[in-house]
């Protein structure tokens, strides 16, 4: 069994007066009012709630904070969780939660390689000065540590774990086993005797695969011995090598109980 543990990686920051942004080797940028922000660092991560945050840190830092860590459209608002902050080189603290912000975090997809999204938004500091973040993008966006605790302090990955937002309560599995059996990859977490299981291909390579389009891939809940077939959903496969299994699903089931913001890592 492996430990993983979230590191930041330094990089460099470029600022210049362009205003085109283009996807290269960088996964983190954007016009910050008109000066180019660009960052080769970048991670998302998931708290004990199922908030995800994508944050890039350089001399500078963004950090991007969802209700949920699925694909769509996140209008940020002077409260709640959907939420942005930029901190200065000098330490000033710009955010999104002020009376007149504007703004939204796109998520739009989760593969092999992270999440990719846009953002735009404006964000104000604690004397009232204004700065807007716009033509923002992120790409290759790797997950660190779902279910590591604090969202403002992200630790070390759990060894094995599937969490899963069930009709919007998080739960965190007690326990969590991989199986392989006539080609096939079960995936089975267990939460205090109900059960989440993904079986798939074990020829499937890292990507997103839905239930629509994957006849092979297969998802339910099992609770009281009661078993709830998925009839919609999608499997994202961080990594899968060495006996290591990363990834993200979310599913509607035949009783149309909902289940989303799934992460499991397992060997």
């Amino acid at each position: 069994m492996k430990r993983f543990t979230l590191v930041f990686l330094i990089a460099i920051l470029t600022l210049s007066c362009s205003d085109t942004i283009t996807r290269d080797e960088t996964v983190f940028q954007t016009m910050i009012d008109n000066d180019f922000f660009r960052s080769q660092t970048g991670v998302a991560y998931l708290n004990d709630e199922g908030h995800l945050t994508i944050e890039s840190t350089t001399n500078e830092s963004v950090k991007l904070t969802t209700e949920f860590s699925q694909p769509g459209i996140y209008t940020l608002a002077p409260t709640g969780v959907n939420s942005a902050t930029y901190k200065t080189y000098l330490g000033d603290v710009y955010t999104s939660k002020h009376s007149n912000v504007d703004g939204v975090i796109e998520i739009l997809q989760i593969n092999e390689d992270g999440y990719d999204g846009n953002f735009n938004f404006n964000a104000v500091n604690e004397t009232g000065d204004t700065i807007v973040f716009h033509k923002g993008a992120f790409f290759n966006v790797p997950l660190g540590n779902p279910g590591g605790g604090d969202i403002d302090e992200p630790g070390d990955l759990p060894t094995e774990y599937m969490l899963a937002t069930i009709d919007g309560t998080l739960l965190e599995t007690q326990g969590v086993t991989r199986s392989i059996s006539d080609g096939r990859i079960s995936v089975t977490g267990d939460f205090d005797g109900a059960e989440i299981n993904i079986s798939y291909p074990e020829t499937l390579e890292p990507g997103t695969y839905t239930i629509a389009d994957q006849a092979d891939l297969s998802m339910d809940y099992t609770e009281g011995g009661t078993l709830d077939a998925a009839t919609s959903g999608q499997l994202t496969i961080n990594a899968a090598e060495n006996g290591f299994y990363l990834g993200t699903f979310n599913f509607t089931t035949e009783s149309e109980l909902l289940i989303e913001a799934g992460s499991f890592n397992v060997q």
